[in-house]
């Protein structure tokens, strides 16, 4: 958000308007889940909008928006861009722990019909996460993903395969109890009309032993 917005607080959110990605994603949810643990009701107290997150910087400085949820690529960008912005919370504050958006699923018949394709598959993705975060491979990693998806280095240099990036376990495996706070969570938050049992839905067996 803008440093002159006299926003120093998640609570002097109250009255203005939040832009997040897409209603219903992941941003959506973690910013009503710091809205509600700040003591604000995200629908009664707050404006929440969606803005894609290439445009989320131009709508804070337009004063579109008061505030908005920026992707780690974009958040950075941002603040190296600009000495007028500035940020209130982030998402580990709001969930208070590491939690799990993002996983791999497949139908039951696809397990039993490919099992060694798929334990092929998880061995590969295993081995490029351990490769990925050894410190010495980190400025090759990071100048592939600058030539394929054309992202801005200077932004990357400063969270991509360390510890302010998104969490990623180098084992790969799905601890259920880390994967059921975060679907409580959005059940919590009206996103799902049911608590989901995850643990029945867990199955680390293809991964490599």
């Amino acid at each position: 958000m803008r440093a002159d917005a006299g926003i120093n607080t998640v609570k002097d959110l109250r009255g203005k308007k939040i832009g997040v990605l897409a209603i219903g994603t992941g941003a959506d949810a973690t910013t009503r889940l710091m809205l509600k643990k700040s003591g604000l009701d995200p629908v009664k107290d707050v404006t929440i909008v969606e803005i894609p997150a290439p445009a989320m910087e131009e709508a804070v400085k337009s004063k579109k928006i008061d505030a908005g949820f920026f992707p780690a690529l974009f958040y950075y960008r941002a603040m190296s861009s600009s000495e007028q912005d500035k940020s209130v919370f982030d998402s580990y504050e709001a969930w208070g722990k590491p939690y799990m958006f993002s996983f791999a699923v497949a139908r039951n018949e696809i397990l039993k019909k490919s099992p060694n394709a798929i334990r092929a598959f998880l061995e590969d993705y295993v081995a490029l996460l351990k490769h990925a975060y050894k410190p010495e491979n980190r400025a090759s990693l990071i100048d592939a993903v600058v030539t394929q998806f054309k992202a801005p280095k200077a932004a990357l240099e400063q969270f991509y395969l360390t510890k302010k990036d998104i969490y990623r376990p180098t084992d790969a495996r799905v601890q259920a109890e880390d994967l059921q706070y975060a679907i409580s969570k959005l059940h919590e938050l009206g996103f799902l009309d049911r608590d989901i049992q995850m643990a029945q839905y867990v199955d680390n067996a293809y991964l490599p032993r």
